[in-house]
């Protein structure tokens, strides 16, 4: 497994070449450019061109996490899901030309207001425009060689997704090659647990989110402020061959948060033998 730093680590405002370069001296191999920001329009040309050279020649894995804050893939009102829709197709051809290999993606919640005993017909409505929207961008992301990885939430009723299995049934019934799955390890710890979400979700897992928190809420603290057996599951991270990227969120000390983590995680890699079993 190799690591990446997130900007997403760093605030909204975070400027990716400094994220990059912040890495680069840590020895993180990857760099994701976090949640909070809609890519296509904040990166300028030479923050572009900066990225493209840094894929191209320095070998460098880079994936986007497609903003999520207010983005509903299943939206029911057509204007705001067709808007969702450019937007993602947008960053699946930033994506193209960066040379990210994955975009991870919120399929959001239900945004009908609907009283309780209504909720579950929304929610099956919401989850058919979803697929909607995924499967008008697959063909895109086939062609760009880029994966969409839906990413676990938190399992709450108002989510589109109520269960680990419901993420395996949607992956599939999208039926391409460009549509797998981002497993979030502090999502799971406060929904229905990391080794039921690795045994179910394991032969559609392309990437990672790697945080900490007590299984109360999602703190997004770094490793080792939680409760997270991490190193229960050294044998899953050792054999996984894909990004872990780390969502750790730490505003009083950005920088060492994120680098506390990677020693933490490293160290019980390094500790691990080769080819044990998983």
């Amino acid at each position: 497994m190799r690591f990446a730093i997130s900007t997403y680590s760093f605030g909204p405002q975070a400027d990716p070449l400094r994220v990059l370069e912040i890495g680069r001296r840590a020895g993180f191999p990857a760099l994701e450019l976090g949640s909070y920001t809609f890519w296509p329009e904040a990166l300028t040309f030479a923050q572009e061109d900066a990225l493209r050279s840094a894929v191209r020649s320095d070998g460098l894995a880079l994936s986007i996490h497609f903003i999520h804050r207010g983005v509903d893939l299943g939206a029911h009102e057509e204007g705001a899901r067709l808007h969702f829709l450019r937007q993602l197709q947008e960053t699946v051809r930033l994506a193209g030309r960066l040379g990210a290999g994955v975009i991870v993606v919120h399929l959001g919640y239900v945004t009908r207001p609907v009283p309780p005993e209504h909720l579950p017909s929304a929610r099956r409505e919401a989850r058919a425009l979803a697929l909607d929207t995924l499967g008008r961008t697959a063909p895109l992301a086939e062609g760009e060689g880029v994966l969409l990885c839906v990413e676990n939430l938190h399992l709450r009723p108002n989510e589109v997704l109520l269960s680990y299995q419901d993420y395996v049934d949607f992956i599939r019934e999208v039926d391409s090659p460009a549509i797998a799955l981002t497993l979030d390890f502090g999502h799971a710890h406060v929904s229905m647990g990391i080794e039921q979400a690795i045994a179910t979700f394991r032969p559609l897992i392309r990437h990672l989110h790697l945080h900490d928190n007590t299984g109360e809420r999602d703190a997004h603290g770094e490793i080792g402020a939680g409760t997270i057996p991490f190193a229960r599951y050294t044998p899953f991270l050792k054999q996984f061959d894909g990004i872990g990227a780390f969502e750790v969120r730490d505003a009083r000390d950005e920088e060492g948060a994120v680098l506390r983590s990677l020693h933490a995680l490293q160290r019980l890699l390094d500790a691990f033998p080769s080819g044990g079993p998983a």
